[in-house]
């Protein structure tokens, strides 16, 4: 193997190696940013919904 051929296919490797690693980090990045969103069970709503209704306790009479 020369020099040249030795060169063009390190070029090679590594353009393609480039390319398939931004590929799967944008593919894992939507796959995480879907499982957040649509899978896991967002808590901030139950927070909100729990301060937003009014205790039962304040309004009862002994």
């Amino acid at each position: 193997m020369n020099v040249s051929n030795f060169i063009l296919t390190v070029v090679a490797s590594l353009s393609i190696g480039i390319i398939i690693g931004y590929l799967l980090r944008d593919i894992f990045s939507g796959l995480k940013k879907f499982y957040r969103h649509r899978i896991q069970k967002p808590t901030y709503f139950e927070e909100r919904m729990k301060k937003a209704q009014p205790s039962n306790k304040k309004n009862e009479y002994k």
